[in-house]
């Protein structure tokens, strides 16, 4: 698998409007955390700028965010709650893409829970830490094996993924001797 590291680029928080001018996008854009993962020196740096990120792109609570908590069961229930204007504990999964069989009872559909930070994670992620997948071995800051490391999708709280993230750092750091 090949790996280019290169500085964290600031993106929009999730679900912003899009009816933003120029002037509130750059002010925005201004208070995106951002990240140089060639240069982190520990995994507490990691780790403060994952809370920092989830807290800006997704509108939360610092207060709210550990890096103990459950991405899905903790984090993204905090997201739904803000999204749907209700209390985290009133926050629940369903289905969706489901359709009914003959006799009107829903089947297939697939859960939903997961499903914001799955998306992040396809979509923003990357680019917001500044880690990409490439296919060029030119362009590529990194060769590892395929299972060398485990995906951000398997993390279960945001100490794992920056458990996973320093890995890569390190691992560069040891590429490049420093």
């Amino acid at each position: 698998m090949l790996i280019k590291l290169t500085s964290s680029t600031p993106d929009l928080p999730f679900a912003e409007d899009d009816l933003l001018n120029e002037e509130q996008v750059q002010a925005l854009l201004a208070q995106c955390p951002t990240i140089n993962l060639k240069a982190v020196q520990n995994k507490q740096q990691i780790t403060q700028f994952l809370v920092e990120l989830f807290t800006y792109y997704f509108g939360l609570n610092t207060n709210n965010i550990s890096p103990e908590n459950c991405l899905v069961d903790n984090i993204e229930r905090q997201i739904w709650a803000k999204e749907l204007d209700v209390a985290f504990e009133d926050v629940t999964y369903a289905k969706v893409f489901c359709s009914k069989d003959e006799e009107g009872k829903t089947t297939g559909g697939l859960e939903d829970r997961g499903m914001i930070l799955t998306t992040f994670f396809m979509f923003d992620f990357a680019d917001l830490i500044g880690l990409h997948i490439v296919n060029n071995e030119e362009e590529a800051t990194l060769k590892i094996d395929e299972n060398e490391f485990k995906s951000y999708y398997d993390c279960k709280n945001i100490n794992e993924l920056s458990t996973l993230l320093f890995s890569v750092c390190k691992e560069y750091q040891l590429l490049e001797g420093t």
